[in-house]
């Protein structure tokens, strides 16, 4: 039995597995399974590579997807049904996960939230105290922000300084970063009803510009990461950065400090985003017992909160969240979040925009680090992937 499991900047989620199975293993002897990881994009051609060739190019049986993946590839036939599987799934997790994940009662079950991200702005307390009397407050809007930048930038005379870590392990942008300003802006991917692509609407399109301001501004690097063998953060060579992780720790000289994290700073209206990772199991898997008595132990509370733990995700599970959210001194701010949590948005026609957006910004974020950005570049990209996502949209 193979599984599919999805790359990370933080190794720590791969060694976590391998000490799943090993568990899983031990208590189930007849059961053997191996893990393989795969980037966003190599698991994307391994899935339509099967789709076109089920026995040259065989699937895993059980997979780890982005939960926004999951409505594209149940209706390309690829995912099995677990609602027969997963006896009341519903009541195991949480609001956020219910309304965004899940189907209404009765509907068919083809992907179960294994993990969660809670994006928001870290920050080094000990740095940011030196120009800012409440940073709390002052991060709590994206001019803040800016205004943060600018006053670290002029208080460092290290050269190869940077206010905000670029947390995309690519070094450049992608839609995952760009998301959260976008939908502060006002703005989104697709229309309401999901009856068009919204990627050139003027709030969309500035919610982009916001976070590539960053880049722009000199404030955030851009493909740089891998001079920098232990992170910028580690290095002392920024103080902020956004991720849905917790918690961030860094080294100050000697001792470990604890960065402090606040909700995603908003240009308009208050944004909290966050993103689920899911377990499926293929179709060419169906009947066969080995994956899905995986599926249900690794969802297990136990597994739940020791795999999560691991590598500072947030469990999708009720309690194992509720434990882990008591866990932490800043546990009232998360629940807050998720009252109003946003997760990508569950449409067919998604995944593809995502890639396609990935592309444009990746040029645009390389434009911008030769020094050679022109948002007209950007807007014009963004026309041509409107029209093929509409097309899209069309046909689905």
């Amino acid at each position: 039995m193979k599984i599919w499991i999805l790359s990370d900047y933080d190794s720590r989620k791969n060694l976590a597995v391998k000490n799943l199975l090993a568990r899983f293993h031990a208590e189930f002897p007849g059961h053997k399974a191996e893990f393989e990881v795969l980037t966003r994009r190599s698991l994307w051609d391994a899935l339509f590579a099967h789709l076109r060739d089920p026995k040259g190019s065989p699937a895993a049986g059980l997979i780890e997807l982005p939960q926004s993946w999951t409505p594209l590839f149940s209706k390309l036939g690829l995912l099995s049904d677990l609602s027969g599987l997963m006896e009341g799934p519903a009541a195991r997790y949480p609001d956020f996960v219910r309304r965004t994940c899940l189907p209404a009662e009765g509907g068919s079950v083809y992907a179960m939230p294994w993990w969660a991200e809670i994006v928001c702005l870290h920050y080094r307390a000990d740095s940011l105290k030196k120009v800012s009397k409440d940073p709390q407050a002052d991060l709590a809007s994206w001019d803040g922000l800016l205004k943060i930048c600018a006053a670290l930038k002029a208080a460092c005379r290290k050269k190869d300084y940077y206010p905000v870590e670029n947390s995309n392990p690519s070094g450049a942008v992608s839609a995952v970063d760009v998301l959260p300003c976008v939908w502060a802006r006002g703005g989104d991917l697709f229309s309401e009803g999901f009856s068009r692509c919204a990627v050139t609407r003027d709030e969309t399109v500035r919610g982009m510009e916001d976070y590539l301001s960053l880049a722009a501004r000199g404030y955030m690097p851009l493909f740089e990461e891998n001079f920098h063998e232990s992170g910028f953060l580690v290095s002392g060579l920024s103080d902020l950065v956004f991720s849905g992780r917790q918690p961030i720790q860094v080294r100050a000289g000697s001792r470990a400090v604890h960065m402090r994290p606040v909700p995603y700073p908003s240009s308009g209206r208050p944004v909290s985003p966050c993103f689920v990772n899911s377990l499926s199991l293929c179709s060419c898997a169906a009947g066969e017992e080995a994956p899905a008595e995986l599926l249900k132990w690794l969802l297990e509370p136990r597994q739940a909160r020791y795999f999560t733990g691991a590598f500072g995700a947030f469990p999708c599970h009720r309690q194992p969240l509720e434990d882990a959210l008591d866990s932490t001194r800043h546990g009232t701010m998360y629940r807050k979040l998720l009252e109003n949590a946003r997760l990508r948005p569950g449409v067919t026609a998604y995944p593809t925009c995502e890639i396609l957006l990935d592309a444009a910004l990746a040029a645009a974020a390389l434009r911008s680090a030769e020094g050679d950005y022109d948002g007209d570049d950007l807007r014009r990209e963004l026309i041509k992937l409107q029209g093929e996502i509409d097309y899209l949209l069309s046909i689905y």
